[in-house]
């Protein structure tokens, strides 16, 4: 009897819990990391509200950027001359709130720094609201 007193209250607890963790939940198809460089960077910034707009007509969650046509160098070489150079994310998944603060971050940083080897990281740099 006790024991599935403790199963009830078991499964309750599972069932409140997996209620409200869409409520805390991030985005988990998102990309939490994007790596850019100054062209794709600024491509980004002219279409972000576009895809916000996208995102509002479609009604999903999240949208697919998809930055392939812009202009960009392509990454760079590292200093280690064994090492592949960066790759630069010219498609990722993003929502509403990643949209806005990858473009907020992108537009606050100073031109020299917008490089191939700095790296958004938009769980630490766009926590969730």
């Amino acid at each position: 009897m006790r024991s599935t007193t403790v199963l009830a209250a078991a499964a309750a607890l599972v069932l409140a819990l997996a209620a409200t963790a869409p409520a805390f939940a991030l985005c988990v198809y998102c990309n939490s990391t994007v790596r850019l460089d100054d062209n794709l960077a600024t491509c980004f910034v002219d279409r972000a509200n576009d895809e916000l707009q996208k995102l509002a007509a479609t009604g999903k969650d999240y949208v697919i950027v998809d930055l392939k046509d812009c202009a960009s160098r392509g990454g760079l070489p590292t200093a280690n001359p064994n090492s592949e150079p960066v790759v630069l994310d010219t498609e990722f998944v993003a929502d509403p709130q990643s949209l806005k603060c990858l473009s907020a971050e992108i537009e606050a940083m100073p031109d020299n720094e917008l490089t191939p080897s700095h790296l958004f990281d938009l769980t630490k740099d766009c926590p969730a609201n």
